[in-house]
């Protein structure tokens, strides 16, 4: 029983089989009746069999390929295609989600613009440090519709689509000003301009200067004859031998140093700080004649008005009119200082790819001192007389103290290679301590007071150019400018280290010199002697007297310096 009924099923399921293979399938082949589409057999009268392979498309039907329709894929709803009514026009859909669109069947609605694009916020300037050798930072203008000039940014040059802002030079730059000062890094190195000595530099110079020489009076002349010293008068046989022109001290080259340091400061690279110091070695001459021959120091009578001598080595008569054969000599000393400073803040002016330019603005200081000294020492040469001396000075001490506001100019021009050649100029407007020390004695020794009597020591006021009528301390302050100019040709050994050779000078308007303060007006009455060794002011006329004279100085010469920076 049960064996005919496993064959009845399987019977029908072969029922079932040959069934399905003549059903229809859905094939658009053409188009039917109001747009329908028709319907065929998926299998011909010359279909062979059922290829077991991929499916192949419905439209390979129509060159006889097999399609089964075990394998094809199930056929797609059918679908009516509706007419657009002319009267409903969808709105666009919006971007982004939105509410469902509502359309208003028969009425015509406006298209509206899609929402715009988010912009992004212009980015902030760069207020921080550039990393040395880094681009600027993208910088956004929101300047509307650029009207005018396009401006300047940092260094930058804004475009005219008030875009991007872009340096001016491609790799160092500054970053973005903040008030007066400026955020930088490598702001000090830019490519458009010569690369700076460093952000510290020292420099150690040594001078080789020659300074303006003194003017002094006739002070010490010779006679061969003696018929000056033997009639009480300078006759015009009788030959200077010291003054009347020049002094012999400033023949000579002065050696001398000058150290200068400075630094730029490290917030605001445009802006530095430098600092010089100067000194020449303190150089004099020493002037000595006397015995034998005949040495007289010259003056000139203000009382008798005529030209005098006082002898120092030759026939002498004494206060008590006895004569004497005086065995002396006198020494004139001349020594000069001179020595400075100077304090400047430094700005960068302008520069290029091979020059750049600085300005200076600061302090200035500078001392000149003159000493002038004349020593005179008599020995009377007498057989059977106490021994007698006599000790005279002169003492002319001046000082001049400048100080000044400066301004000034320094620059560099590259040359070809490692050489160099830089200049500065500066001038100092100010006041300058105007000083006049004057200073006089006599000493007389072992004096025969005339009866046989000895006197060991006796000391007076004045010499002979220094009475009282002039001894003491004067001072006053004068206007002057002090103008310096400098030029110098360099190599540059390493990227840190430089030597160079160049010229200076300077000059002051306005000097008081130790020579020009001596006034070889006398009135003798003032002399003082062993019957007067100190004489008080009274008579006329009131010479020697307290000249204060004025004179201009300048100083010039080489100077050979070298350079570190780092």
């Amino acid at each position: 029983m049960a064996a005919m009924k496993a064959l009845a099923i399987g019977s029908l399921g072969v029922l079932l089989g040959f069934a399905a293979a003549d059903a229809l399938g859905q094939h658009v082949s053409g188009a039917g009746e109001a747009g329908l589409p028709a319907f065929q057999r998926t299998k011909t009268t010359s279909d062979t069999g059922v290829i077991l392979n991929r499916p192949r498309p419905l439209s390979q039907a129509a060159t006889g390929a097999v399609v089964p329709a075990m394998f094809s894929e199930p056929a797609a709803p059918i679908f009516r295609a509706k007419v657009t009514d002319p009267d409903e026009i969808h709105r666009l859909m919006p971007l982004g989600p939105t509410a469902p669109v509502v359309v208003q069947p028969g009425t015509a609605k406006p298209l509206q613009p899609p929402e715009p694009l988010p912009v992004p916020r212009p980015v902030e300037p760069h207020l921080g440090p550039v990393p040395h050798g880094q681009p600027l930072p993208t910088i956004l203008n929101d300047c509307g519709s650029c009207p005018g000039p396009a401006p300047s940014v940092a260094g930058c040059v804004v475009l005219g689509d008030c875009g991007l802002c872009e340096a001016s030079c491609s790799a160092h730059r500054c970053g973005v000003r903040h008030g007066w000062l400026r955020e930088c890094a490598g702001c000090c190195d830019d490519d458009c301009c010569l690369p700076r000595p460093g952000k510290f530099w020292l420099r150690g110079e040594y001078l080789l200067w020659q300074l303006n020489r003194q003017s002094a009076p006739p002070l010490v002349s010779s006679d061969p004859t003696g018929l000056g010293e033997a009639s009480g008068r300078a006759l015009p046989g009788t030959q200077v031998i010291y003054g009347d022109e020049q002094l012999q001290d400033d023949n000579g080259i002065r050696s001398g140093a000058r150290f200068a340091f400075g630094f730029w400061f490290p917030h605001c690279c445009d802006w530095g700080l430098d600092a010089s110091f100067f000194f020449l070695a303190n150089r004099g001459s020493q002037f000595t004649a006397g015995s034998p021959g005949v040495i007289s120091r010259l003056f000139y009578d203000d009382t008798n008005q005529q030209e005098a001598y006082q002898v120092v080595s030759g026939p002498y008569t004494d206060p008590f009119g006895q004569d004497f054969v005086a065995n002396g000599t006198t020494t004139i000393q001349n020594k000069t200082r001179l020595w400075g400073f100077d304090v400047n803040f430094r700005k960068k002016l302008c520069c290029g790819p091979r020059y750049w330019l600085d300005g200076q603005i600061g302090y200035r200081y500078l001392q000149l001192a003159d000493t002038l000294d004349i020593y005179e020492s008599i020995y009377p040469d007498e057989l059977g007389r106490p021994f007698q001396q006599t000790l005279v000075y002169d003492g002319f001490r001046t000082r001049n103290q400048f100080n000044g506001f400066q301004l000034g100019l320094e620059g560099e021009l590259r040359i070809i290679g490692r050489w160099y050649l830089a200049g500065s100029v500066k001038v100092a407007f100010g006041v300058v301590r105007q000083v006049v020390d004057i200073q006089g004695s006599t000493t007389f020794l072992n004096v025969d007071d005339g009866t046989g009597q000895n006197i060991p020591r006796i000391d007076g006021v004045g010499g002979l150019y220094a009475l009282v009528t002039n001894i003491g301390r004067y001072e006053r302050d004068d206007f002057a400018f002090l103008p310096e100019f400098g030029i110098k040709l360099g190599f540059d050994i390493t990227d840190h280290l430089r030597i160079y050779a160049g010229y200076n000078a300077l000059y002051l308007s306005s000097v008081v010199r130790a020579a020009d303060q001596i006034d070889r007006r006398v009135n003798i009455d003032y002399i003082p002697d062993v019957l007067n060794p100190r004489p008080v002011r009274g008579p006329q006329p009131m010479t020697p007297a307290v000249l204060l004279r004025r004179a201009d100085f300048w100083a010039q010469g080489a100077q050979f310096g070298l350079e570190y920076h780092w």
